[in-house]
C-alpha cells in the first residue's frame, strides 16, 4: 500500500463515519419539525420556533452530504494530496495522510457548526481554519514533526 492508497482509505473511513454518525440526527430534527404542539420558549416573532430545527436539519444534511462527498471523491483527494505514487508507505506519508484527513474532518465539523449556530461562532471558525491548515499543510507539518522527533535533530528522510 502506498501513501495515495492509504489516504484514499482514510478519506473513505472519515466520510462514512461523518455520514453515519449524523444520520440519526436527521430523524430527530424531522421529528422536531413535525411536532404539532408549539412550545413557548421566549422566542420573539411568528415562526421563530421553526427556525432552530430547520437550521439544525440543514447543518446535519450538510455534514451528511460532505461525508458522502468525501467517500465518493476519496481517490481524487488522495491524488491531489499525493500526486506521485510512491512504492511503499513511509512514516512521513502516514502522518501526512492522517493530518490531511483530520483536517477534512475539522472542516466538516466547522462548517456544520457554523451553519447550525445562526450567528458567528468563534469555535467553529477556529475549527474550520484549523482543518484547512491541516489539509493544505499536511506535508510541511509532517516534515516538522519528524524533524522535532528525531533524536539527533537531523533532516528527516526525503518524501
Amino acid at each position: 500500500m502506498n501513501q495515495r492508497q492509504f489516504a484514499s482509505v482514510l478519506f473513505a473511513v472519515v466520510g462514512v463515519f461523518i455520514a453515519a454518525s449524523r444520520l440519526p440526527d436527521i430523524l430527530i430534527h424531522i421529528a422536531l419539525l413535525t411536532q404539532s404542539a408549539p412550545t413557548d420558549q421566549g422566542f420573539a416573532g411568528p415562526g421563530s420556533q421553526v427556525i432552530l430545527p430547520v437550521a439544525a436539519l440543514g447543518a446535519t444534511l450538510l455534514a451528511v452530504g460532505i461525508g458522502v462527498t468525501l467517500l465518493l471523491l476519496r481517490d481524487r483527494l488522495a491524488q491531489r494530496l499525493f500526486p506521485m505514487a510512491t512504492p511503499s508507505l513511509e512514516p512521513s506519508g502516514v502522518q501526512s495522510a492522517a493530518f490531511a484527513v483530520l483536517g477534512c474532518y475539522f472542516v466538516v465539523q466547522g462548517l456544520s457548526r457554523m451553519s447550525w449556530a445562526g450567528r458567528f461562532d468563534w469555535g467553529a471558525a477556529i475549527q474550520l481554519t484549523l482543518g484547512v491548515g491541516l489539509f493544505f499543510g499536511a506535508h510541511g507539518l509532517s516534515k516538522h514533526w519528524l524533524l522535532t522527533r528525531s533524536p539527533n535533530n537531523s533532516a528527516p528522510p526525503d518524501m
